[in-house]
């Protein structure tokens, strides 16, 4: 049976079966999958029990129904004959329903080409990139030597043991080696593991496949004397196809990303173009140039979820999410029922011999697992090659390690590899299966027994305790809005008594001041500051959405953001009242970026100022969205996390808060000064998109309230366009040309325009950045500068603090006295400088004596007023 009918109906029934199962796995606390496996082995047996074929390579031909079968009316139908009435095959609905299930033959290219991109897709693109990176060391070493570790342990155990040849052995001992990313992140999603560990555990299972399938094709090619043993060979082609997946999913997720953002507000546009990225770069990679597909895949997950999260508003990412959740679901379902019912055939009816054999199979692969964990991994932490894993991860790792699709994948290319005779085939794939099964029967459903006996399926003490204030600030919260309710109702409050009581408390508010004893301020006052990043972060991702913020500065604040995040969870806490390691911490943010100092360099270097425009640009529109987030969090959010916090540690809160919200004001009123026209032109594009964001809103919720109709709404949205202030921001222009500049100067006030041009020629245009230090006491005397526009502080060595300002000069006593600096001077902000060196100084008043006169005369005064 191959009709298309027949597939649909097959596919309908196993989806509806695999939502059916979903409370009965609840019910028998056993894992989904594995009970969609064995729900499939009994289907399987169903099938054959009623004379049916089903399995790998099975093709069961129309009316193959045993005619006792068919009842209740219908009249059996001969081999490859059709009903005439309706072009469908004869039995019962609930006959014609297994049958359809034959038509759903399970190959190595359904698993590899449909499910595998899909599944791994899904489960990196919700990976965090930032985490994963800090993971890697574990995670590619488990991948690459931990797979042939145990692949040579388990090979040649199986050798010893089974007398098969040593190739053969090999192969299985790779195909068993990698973990599963299919069953690996299904169950862990089940069981709701510690992040880190989930992180481990998945991101292993999505990277080893490569490792697992290159390995594997290496054996094939020997087994069928198609290959000569190669060492160097075999790692060449590692890389090449390891290496090569990954570029390959870099370069099309990359491609589809910048394709996507044209249609970043259309939300079916973007899914589809989502759907589109996996199985793209799967195919081109494995089939075209024949790298590593699954790689290729994971890679565009992790780009999608990290890089393209950057460039589409939050609302059409989360609806990407939704679908891509939706779609693992079916593949899992599919998959895992699929895989039970191939089963059978895969076994065969001699499977008993190899059982012995199957069964040293598990217990040597697992205990050569569990030798890369324990032996190898605490190994790595000693030379700071990883970070420290917990025993008890280490244990889950082992444990969770489990085996499915990808593995029956290998084997059902061994089955149709030309060249391997039956006995071995038949071999490899029984032993294969066996130990899938085994690992999903023994491991997948005693696992989070383990997680609990080693207490990782419960909330951290810190954890629990802020569950425990965020129950009573709830509580106490949903209490009043409910008597704000009941008096609207002009109700007598005693009538709802029980209903209020079950929002009160058990041990009254007042209790929620002891929640937490036990954890430090200090402690208490991070968590606030991470909670109130946290929220930051999304009120730009939202303000993206809005169309208030540029892809290029979302993606600036992000890893702004990010990085003070990082800070905060990483700092340095001595006792309950250091909070220094966070004041610290919060500073990152306002910091100069890196991009910001390398347009300085190359300004300094070559002149050019269109880099250092463009990175002043954009500074600026960061700390200009930084200011609104900060100002709508004081507003929305900012309460309700210092009510989470206990008193002492809600004050220290918003003591750092503060401090925050004056760090980034400092840097935002420096842009401002050095260039009000400019912030002016920014803060009226602003508003003007606030306005127009908020005009769409309305007109929205016109149209949701039934208050006008599509038609209208679509002609209100065509009448936004042409407002006043919408125009396209204009670039930044900073003045740099000496011969512009020196007006600024008083000293070069007489001057003619001819001896203006020839000083101009002496000069040097520099930029300085707030806080850099210009001079530095004890250096020596190589030039002096002429402020064009800014401010500077000179720190004297008596301790006075002088403040010069535009117009002014600084540096000229170590030239005049030929002697080093005797003060430290600063930028206050950003200031732009005309750097005189010391031999055009000497050019200068030799040409011009007035202006030497002038300069003696003022380094004279200040020299007098300063001893």
């Amino acid at each position: 049976m191959n009709e298309i009918w027949a597939i649909v109906f097959g596919l309908s029934v196993l989806l509806a079966l695999a939502v059916l199962l979903q409370p009965v796995a609840k019910t028998l606390r056993l894992p989904h999958t594995v009970l969609l496996a064995l729900v499939g082995v009994g289907i399987a047996w169903i099938i054959s029990s009623l004379g049916l074929e089903a399995g790998h390579g099975s093709a069961v031909e129309p009316g193959a129904l045993d005619p006792n079968l068919v009842g209740d009316g219908h009249e059996p139908v001969a081999a490859g004959g059709h009903e005439e009435s309706g072009g469908h095959h004869g039995g019962p609905i609930w006959q014609q329903a297994l049958l359809s299930l034959t038509s759903l033959n399970v190959t190595a290219d359904v698993i590899l080409f449909i499910f595998l991109p899909a599944l791994v897709f899904e489960s990196s693109l919700s990976l965090d990139l930032r985490k994963l990176r800090k993971e890697l060391g574990a995670i590619l070493f488990l991948a690459v030597f931990g797979v042939l570790i145990s692949a040579t342990i388990a090979g040649f155990s199986l050798q010893q043991f089974s007398g098969a040849a040593i190739v053969t052995c090999l192969l299985v001992g790779a195909i068993v080696s990698a973990t599963d990313p299919v069953a690996v992140i299904a169950l862990f999603k089940d069981l709701g593991a510690p992040k880190r560990l989930t992180i481990l555990v998945e991101g292993e299972s999505l990277f080893n496949d490569a490792t697992a399938i290159v390995v594997a094709t290496i054996f094939l090619g020997l087994l069928t004397a198609s290959a000569e043993p190669s060492l160097t060979a075999a790692t060449m082609d590692f890389f090449i196809v390891f290496g090569g997946g990954i570029l390959v999913g870099m370069v099309i997720a990359r491609l589809m990303i910048a394709i996507m953002e044209p249609f970043r507000n259309h939300a079916i546009s973007v899914v589809s173009l989502s759907l589109v990225l996996p199985f793209v770069a799967f195919v081109i990679a494995e089939h075209f140039l024949h790298v590593s597909g699954v790689m290729a895949a994971v890679v565009g997950g992790l780009a999608m979820g990290s890089h393209g999260r950057k460039i589409i508003p939050p609302q059409i990412f989360a609806e990407i999410e939704h679908s891509w959740h939706q779609i693992a679901f079916w593949a899992t379902a599919l998959i895992f029922i699929l895989v039970g019912i191939g089963v059978p055939s895969m076994l065969g009816e001699s499977f008993g011999e190899y059982f012995d054999d199957a069964v040293l199979l598990f217990v040597v692969a697992t205990i050569a697992r569990a030798i890369i964990i324990f032996g190898f991994i605490p190994l790595l932490v000693r030379f700071k090659l990883v970070a420290p894993v917990s025993r008890a991860f280490q244990a889950i790792m082992v444990w969770g390690g489990l085996r499915g699709a990808v593995s029956l994948a290998l084997a059902l290319v061994v089955l149709d590899y030309p060249g391997i005779d039956y006995d071995t085939a038949h071999f490899v794939a029984v032993l294969v299966t066996v130990f899938v099964f085994a690992t999903l029967i023994l491991q997948a459903t005693t696992i989070s027994t383990l997680m609990k006996i080693l207490g990782l399926g419960k909330l951290s003490a810190f954890d629990e305790t802020l569950r425990d204030r965020s129950l009573v600030w709830a509580k106490a919260s949903v209490r009043d809005e409910l008597e704000h309710v009941v008096a609207a109702q002009g109700s007598e409050p005693a009538t709802f008594e029980d209903i209020l009581a079950q929002y009160e408390p058990a041990d009254g508010n007042a209790s929620s001041a002891g929640i937490g004893a036990q954890t430090s301020t200090a402690e208490w006052v991070q968590a606030g500051l991470n909670l109130a990043l946290g929220q930051e972060r999304q009120f730009y991702l939202e303000a993206y959405g809005d169309g208030a913020v540029s892809g290029a500065r979302l993606r600036e604040l992000l890893a702004r953001i990010e990085e003070s995040i990082e800070a905060v969870r990483s700092a340095t806490i001595n006792d309950d009242n250091d909070v220094e390691g966070l004041r610290e911490a919060l500073g990152r943010f306002s910091q100069h970026s890196s991009n910001l100092k390398r347009a300085i360099a190359v300004q300094r270097r070559t002149g050019l100022v269109s880099l250092l425009a463009d990175a002043i640009s954009l500074r600026f529109g960061v700390m200009s969205a930084a200011r609104s987030a900060l100002n709508r969090q004081a507003n929305e959010g900012l309460g309700e996390i210092a009510a989470l916090l206990p008193p002492s540690a809600s004050e220290k809160f918003r003591e750092l808060y503060d401090y925050r919200v004056e760090l980034i004001e400092r840097a935002h009123k420096a842009l401002w000064l050095q260039y009000p026209e400019f912030a002016a032109a920014i803060d009226r594009r602003n508003v003007a998109r606030t306005g127009q964001r908020l005009e769409v809103q309305a007109y929205d919720r016109l149209k949701d309230n039934g208050m006008i109709g599509q038609e209208v709404h679509g002609a209100l949205l065509a009448s936004l366009g042409g407002r006043a202030g919408l125009s396209k921001l204009p670039k930044l222009v900073i003045k740099y040309d000496p011969l512009e500049l020196i007006g600024n100067v008083p000293l070069f006030e007489g001057t003619t325009a001819s001896e203006r041009r020839k000083i101009a020629k002496q000069l040097s245009t520099v930029f300085v950045l707030p806080g850099e230090q210009i001079m530095a006491a004890g250096d020596p005397g190589d030039a002096m500068y002429f402020i064009a526009d800014g401010v500077v502080e000179i720190d004297l060595p008596d301790g006075t603090i002088v403040e010069l300002g535009t117009g002014d000069f600084i540096g000229e006593l170590a030239l005049i006295n030929d002697a080093p600096r005797v003060a430290d001077v600063y930028s206050e902000g950003f200031s732009t400088l005309l750097k005189l060196s010391k031999k055009d100084f000497q050019r200068l008043i030799e040409r011009n004596p007035s202006l030497g006169e002038r300069i003696r005369s003022e380094a004279a005064r200040r020299q007098a007023q300063n001893a």
